[in-house]
């Protein structure tokens, strides 16, 4: 493979604060803070995965250091997770114990912090009692309760967010025109939606595609590859109960599940797709709706063959259906297959109920 399709997330690797996708509220607060002098010596970087946590933290550490985007301060930064034994953290603090040769700070950047026992704090309270000045301490973590509260009081918190679809569309497209790879919008829009707001879910995703065809990256490719479902399956199983096909929902489910599709991610989508058909009743909530014109209005059309009630009640089968899946390991299909019955069964029910007072109604004329 040609060099220019070495691992993405390396390649595009942000050096600069400006470069950082989807965090200018965060970037713009932790800059005024370095400006302003106003810097705590322990920070926590608050978030979900893959949203520049720790790109952000290695750039914070060049700044502080007086190191260009060119120069590595990797003598100065170090970068620990709950893998590594005590004693070896013990062994990188003990280093900090006397200001570096180079630059003005050590920092020292912790990850996976829901992993580390409770030992580590305490080691940690301990070791910060005594004041090193050139010591900054950066937390990275996806929830504050990953950090007892007598560390978090002495925090200061710095939140990032998930990453809009938007934003890691047009990252993707930069890309894809760098490194001339032929890919259509609505593919890459639906490669940007599966990365479910992480820069760093997209960009592996994108090499995984490039590695099994550099140049080209096609809609069907996308799908089969990253076990997408189509949006249409959706339709037809929908499609199938209000037509009371169950025996052929049972046999599309089956192709489905050939795919090596997620279980979770199907009945995820599922209960997404009674959402958009709840939102596509009312014409002033279908704006809510992000999909193409032709989506948009298989869904208008699909609503109204289908009552609020039965939406509302579908809505809450599927939720039971995910913790119904989440709790058992095994027979994900028969459990399935039983709610998508119940859904048929309900719908049946309104159906009939919505047929009755038609008919009353009628007599009253």
């Amino acid at each position: 493979m040609d060099k220019i399709f070495s691992l993405l997330s390396e390649k595009y690797k942000p050096i600069k604060w400006n470069e950082i996708i989807g965090q200018k509220d965060t970037i713009f607060i932790l800059k005024k803070a370095i400006k302003e002098n106003r810097l705590s010596q322990i920070l926590f970087f608050l978030g979900p995965k893959g949203v520049g946590k720790n790109t952000c933290a290695q750039i914070l550490s060049n700044e502080l250091n007086s190191f260009s985007e060119f120069e590595d301060d990797s003598s100065n930064r170090f970068e620990i997770n709950g893998f590594f034994s005590l004693e070896y953290i013990y062994k990188i603090t003990n280093k900090f114990r006397f200001t570096p040769k180079i630059g003005k700070y050590y920092v020292l950047i912790i990850h996976n912090i829901h992993i580390f026992l409770k030992y580590f704090f305490e080691f940690f309270i301990k070791f910060t009692k005594n004041k090193y000045p050139h010591i900054l301490f950066i937390f990275c973590g996806s929830e504050e309760k990953e950090i007892p509260k007598l560390i978090l009081s002495r925090c200061q918190v710095y939140e990032f967010q998930s990453i809009c679809t938007k934003e890691i569309f047009f990252h993707l497209k930069m890309i894809a025109e760098k490194e001339n790879i032929e890919i259509e919008n609505e593919t890459l829009f639906i490669l940007s939606k599966h990365a479910r707001g992480s820069i760093s879910q997209a960009l592996y995703l994108f090499d995984k595609l490039i590695i099994h065809n550099e140049k080209k990256i096609s809609k069907e490719l996308l799908i089969k590859k990253l076990r997408i479902i189509d949006i249409q399956y959706y339709f037809k199983i929908v499609d199938y109960l209000l037509e009371k096909k169950i025996h052929k929902i049972f046999i599309f489910l089956n192709k489905i599940l050939k795919e090596k599709i997620n279980y979770c991610d199907l009945i995820i989508g599922l209960t997404k797709h009674f959402r958009n058909l709840f939102l596509s009743k009312n014409h002033e909530t279908i704006s809510i709706l992000k999909f193409k014109k032709d989506i948009i209005y298989s869904y208008i059309a699909q609503s109204k063959k289908i009552s609020i009630i039965f939406l509302m009640n579908a809505l809450s089968i599927c939720l039971r259906l995910k913790n119904e899946c989440e709790k058992f390991n095994k027979n994900h299909k028969l459990i399935i297959e039983i709610y998508l019955i119940r859904l048929a069964y309900l719908l049946d029910i309104y159906k009939n109920k919505n047929f009755i007072s038609t008919k009353v109604e009628e007599k009253k004329k």
